[in-house]
């Protein structure tokens, strides 16, 4: 084994796979970017959102419900461009740049020792957000990811800094707040916070008052960005604004939901998200409550879990093991490191905080969302697993286990690449 290790874990071997991993990436971009039409898809109809919050204007389409913060920064953009499409294709395009530059220094911020680690596994996360091509959708969730990145960033690494604490906490409210108004599923933020929050407690010398203070400045910047952009729904409907994607008040998307995994469950359907998004369309679930009657199917997620809790396992354990086969698809052997090294020394430090946040949100989101993963949900988000990385490949000392750690990520990089390979031999 110990010449296994020598072969794949000495410079030339590192160097080599490394050079074959950004070729056949770079590679992989540019063919899906040359296949792609160039034309902005309409994802989730934010196309026509944005429409009808330009002309109703900020006061009535906030009522109506809309995406608040990030139909104020098209409506900026489509002031000097007079083209809808364009307007998302820079306002997206613009948040995966922001993604990988802010990345970066988000990465850079977590270690002061530049070598080969360093550097290629932030060449795989600037590669991995290269090839997310997020300008070619009109949807929110990568201009979602930008604040997310923030946020995470002022909770990983400003938050024990010491230094500047009130402001930290008044960005920590505010860049929350700024998120709840782009998109509901920031709520998913809120357990994040209070981990970061307690491994601050666990990790600083701060006094009950102090906390208490912190936590009070970061609560009341928090609502008073909330009141200042959601205000109009506050008053008028007394309730958040968010964009309602439910066909009528009678048929939401857990009543879809649970009927098309009802129907994988039955052996009706394979286990695809087409049994939902092909199969199960809202006519077919209002035929189903014509029959069976209006109580038939379960309208919220908590009403799911109590009329069928083993539905709602099978779903979240296979949107879980998904994900994990996702992540080891493009970051290989090195996605185990930090959870292996979870279970080493203290539960505690601060260092183990971004991969205890990542699987936090991967195992809450798997479980919430009832229906299949989409990966986009996971766009900013995504930056703790190098971070992750090079924390737990920091804390491996010996010279030894240096050489394992080489052998690791020549196979990881040889892995993702053939991966690559295979996603462009079934393009092309």
């Amino acid at each position: 084994m110990n010449k296994v290790y020598q072969l794949l874990g000495n410079k030339k071997s590192l160097n080599l796979a490394f050079l074959l991993f950004v070729l056949v990436y770079l590679i992989l971009f540019a063919i899906t970017l040359f296949n792609s039409d160039g034309k902005v898809g309409n994802n989730d109809n934010y196309k026509d959102l944005f429409v009808k919050f330009y002309e109703l204007g900020f006061y009535q389409a906030t009522v109506q419900g809309t995406s608040i913060v990030y139909n104020l920064f098209l409506s900026f953009i489509f002031s000097i461009t007079k083209n809808v499409e364009t307007s998302f294709f820079v306002l997206n395009l613009f948040s995966d740049l922001f993604l990988m530059f802010f990345g970066y220094y988000f990465y850079h911020k977590t270690s002061n020792l530049k070598n080969n680690v360093f550097y290629i596994v932030l060449s795989m996360y600037i590669l991995f957000v290269l090839n997310m091509r997020s300008y070619l959708s009109a949807s929110n969730d990568s201009f979602l990811g930008v604040f997310v990145v923030i946020l995470l960033y002022l909770i990983v690494i400003k938050l024990f800094e010491g230094r500047h604490e009130k402001f930290t906490f008044l960005c920590i409210g505010f860049i929350f707040a700024i998120c709840l108004s782009i998109r509901i599923t920031a709520v998913l933020l809120i357990p994040l916070i209070f981990i970061a929050f307690f491994y601050w407690i666990k990790n600083t010398d701060v006094t009950f008052l102090k906390r208490v203070q912190l936590i009070g400045i970061c609560s009341l910047m928090f609502l008073l960005t909330i009141l200042v952009f959601h205000f109009p729904a506050i008053k008028e409907k007394h309730s958040l604004s968010y964009e309602d994607k439910n066909p009528s008040k009678d048929l939401n998307w857990i009543q879809r939901n649970y009927l098309g995994l009802k129907k994988i469950e039955s052996g009706q359907e394979k286990i695809h998200r087409d049994a939902i998004w092909k199969n199960t369309k809202f006519e077919k679930v209002q035929e189903y409550l014509k029959i069976h009657g209006a109580n038939s199917l379960p309208k919220t997620f908590t009403q799911a879990v109590f009329k069928d809790p083993v539905l709602v396992f099978k779903i979240t354990f296979l949107n879980v093991i998904t994900c994990l086969a996702r992540f080891f698809r493009f970051w290989g052997f090195l996605f185990s490191i930090p959870i292996i090294m979870l279970f080493r020394g203290n539960f505690f430090n601060k260092y183990k905080l971004p991969t205890i946040l990542f699987l936090s949100f991967l195992f809450i989101l798997s479980f919430v969302c009832f229906t299949f993963m989409e990966f986009r949900w996971f766009y900013g988000y995504e930056i703790l697993i190098p971070i992750s990385i090079l924390y737990a490949v920091n804390k491996i000392k010996t010279a030894i286990e240096t050489n394992k750690i080489n052998s690791i990520i020549v196979a990881s990089l040889l892995m993702v690449t053939l991966f690559n390979v295979k996603t462009i031999l079934s393009i092309l």
